[in-house]
């Protein structure tokens, strides 16, 4: 953001939703499964030749982006994107050593009880779980590796929509949401005060666990009476 104050122009490469364009020049295409998605096009559109390091890094966010090919923003483009990469010398296999394949032991005990907690609600639609500050404590995990925590919860057979909260400093909670089906669950992150894609957002909000959890169990009811309805 200072970056951003002190530069004469601002231009934007990127997958996510703006409300307010405070670019100069840039393209935002929410449809594109990942920001390396449209980094890629770009560099083929100015004829540039990707060095492995960059495709490399721009694999990874398409890797991490479509949830290992698993999410529904895993296209055809994406797939077309992927194999340029890997032409460039991007390697599947490191990023999924990397990325996927070398937690730490303390990270799988916290995940243990993340799984051990998960519970469903909404006749059996959304699935949900949570960590406490005590649980970071305990576990010296940071929150910089929370990320794949709601991947856990997401797995639920039966379940259409993942919820997972975290206590962070400050007296606030950080929510994850994601949709397994065709149900957009940006509306509610936005309700929340966050935002983000028909099928992953996220929110900050004020409170405790259980204060959020009983904000947030209304709203995701209703969109399932809404679906119901339609």
């Amino acid at each position: 953001e200072v970056l951003m104050n002190c530069s004469k122009t601002v231009a934007v490469l990127d997958h996510h939703p703006y409300s307010n364009v405070y670019w100069n020049a840039g393209l935002v295409r929410p449809d594109a499964a990942a920001t390396g998605v449209i980094i890629t096009e770009f560099a083929c559109h100015l004829d540039v030749e990707l060095i492995p390091s960059e495709a490399q890094c721009l694999m990874c966010a398409l890797v991490t982006d479509t949830g290992r090919f698993q999410y529904q923003n895993a296209d055809g483009e994406a797939f077309e994107v992927a194999s340029l990469l890997v032409e460039a010398g991007a390697s599947p296999s490191q990023i999924a050593l990397y990325v996927y394949q070398s937690d730490r032991l303390a990270y799988l005990h916290l995940a243990a009880k993340v799984m051990g907690r998960i519970r469903t609600f909404g006749e059996g639609r959304v699935a949900y779980s949570y960590v406490t500050t005590a649980d970071l404590s305990s576990s010296g995990v940071p929150l910089a590796e929370m990320d794949g925590l709601v991947d856990i919860v997401r797995c639920v057979e039966g379940t259409e929509i993942a919820l997972f909260l975290k206590e962070v400093d400050g007296g606030k909670v950080r929510g994850n949401l994601r949709s397994k089906s065709q149900l957009d669950i940006s509306g509610v992150a936005r309700q929340m005060g966050g935002g983000g894609h028909t099928a992953a957002a996220g929110f900050t909000a004020e409170g405790t666990i259980d204060d959020v959890f009983t904000e947030i169990v209304p709203l995701l009811i209703n969109l399932l009476a809404l679906d119901k309805e339609s």
